[in-house]
């Protein structure tokens, strides 16, 4: 989320990659809706809670897309590993954790100043040490960032395309196949189609190793960066097969949900198959459709809002904060506020928007007395 593309000539810069940025983030800010509403208490019955378990799977893209991005922008470099070349890569972080230190410290100032007076300046710097509100990604990030020269060099280092296909598929197995094959009580052919019950299931794949999705996303990315040719895609192709993912990821989900309220387990977590499937295809899609060159104007608008998503992905924890009480206060629940969820995303979306100019100027202005 936070490797950061600089404005270049209309000539060189990726209009995709750019969108792909932003149709993340908006994912980001959806995918919270259903966080910050009553949708995990309410039972998976009726057309408007199925409308919304599809819409919940279909926005899971968001940190996936992120994920391939790093991968795919890192993957092609030519890092050296020595000490004094490292040094100089890990520097690129700091811009990083002062965005992140601004836009937390900034999420906190609204929410004193809303009338939260639990934000004191004890709660302010363990809840940035912490990683709170919705900074768990930043957790994550930051070792993604550590080990990346050394990922690039294990994807740069292998000369053909079957290793390459080797490298991700044992990648697969590890964190993809758990979320797969771990899911079910095998016991007998009535319990496979059961309630979900953590006691009783049985696992085929070893699953220590899940959590290193993210290093699954990052080869993704870094593959579909050395072979995949985006315009010799047929769109309309990828967009069905995109649609067919959402659509059969959405039936087991609500399968599995048994007429109760919405399960979020290991078979769509972020690094589950149908994530993976669903964002590949959508990074695919958007990439092919892209416009490989647009106005000038245009291209520094879609920069600038590239650029800014990684503070907005903070700072939306106080937009959402805000938004939401109001909602629950004068609105209701999910059912009552499902018909302007697209007024309510894009709301938090642009505030966190303005508010994350505010602290990239002032990040700029701090950057430049620190390198005078």
């Amino acid at each position: 989320m936070s490797e950061e593309l600089k404005i270049k000539t209309t000539s060189q810069r990726n209009i995709g990659l750019d969108l792909t940025r932003i149709l993340a983030f908006l994912s980001v800010v959806s995918v919270h809706f259903f966080l910050n509403t009553d949708f995990y208490k309410i039972p998976i019955k009726g057309k408007r809670m199925l409308v919304l378990a599809t819409l919940r799977t279909s926005f899971m893209v968001c940190v996936p897309l992120f994920l391939l991005l790093t991968g795919y922008l890192v993957s092609y470099k030519k890092i050296s590993l020595e000490a004094e070349s490292l040094k100089k890569y890990y520097k690129k972080i700091i811009p990083v954790l002062l965005s992140y230190v601004l836009a937390m410290g900034l999420v906190f100032v609204i929410l004193r100043l809303r009338g939260d007076g639990s934000y004191n300046l004890q709660k302010v710097i363990f809840g940035i040490l912490g990683y709170k509100e919705y900074s768990w990604y930043v957790n994550m990030y930051i070792g993604l960032f550590l080990l990346s020269p050394f990922l690039a060099n294990i994807w740069t280092s292998i000369g053909d395309k079957k290793t390459h296909l080797i490298l991700i598929s044992v990648f697969s197995v590890l964190t993809i196949g758990p979320t797969v094959f771990n899911i079910h009580d095998l016991t007998s052919l009535k319990s496979i189609f059961a309630a979900y019950d953590d006691n009783k299931i049985n696992h085929i794949l070893p699953g220590w190793w899940f959590n290193l999705f993210p290093l699954t996303y990052f080869f993704l990315g870094a593959y579909l960066r050395t072979y995949v040719n985006f315009k010799k895609l047929r769109p309309a192709k990828v967009l069905l097969a995109l649609v067919l993912i959402i659509f059969v990821s959405s039936a087991y989900n609500i399968w599995r949900s048994h007429g109760g309220v919405f399960q979020t387990r290991l078979w769509n977590s972020w690094g589950s198959l149908q994530n993976t499937a669903s964002s590949v295809a959508f990074f695919i899609f958007i990439n092919s459709i892209s416009p490989t060159n647009i106005g000038e104007i245009s291209q520094k608008i879609l920069a600038y809002l590239s650029k800014l998503t990684f503070s907005a992905y903070i700072i939306s924890a106080a937009t959402d904060k805000i938004i939401y009480i109001y909602l629950r206060e004068n609105v209701g629940g999910v059912k009552e506020v499902m018909a302007y969820m697209p007024a309510i995303v894009l709301t938090s979306a642009i505030l966190a928007l303005i508010l994350a100019g505010l602290v990239e100027y002032i990040k700029g202005k701090i950057l430049e007395k620190c390198y005078r």
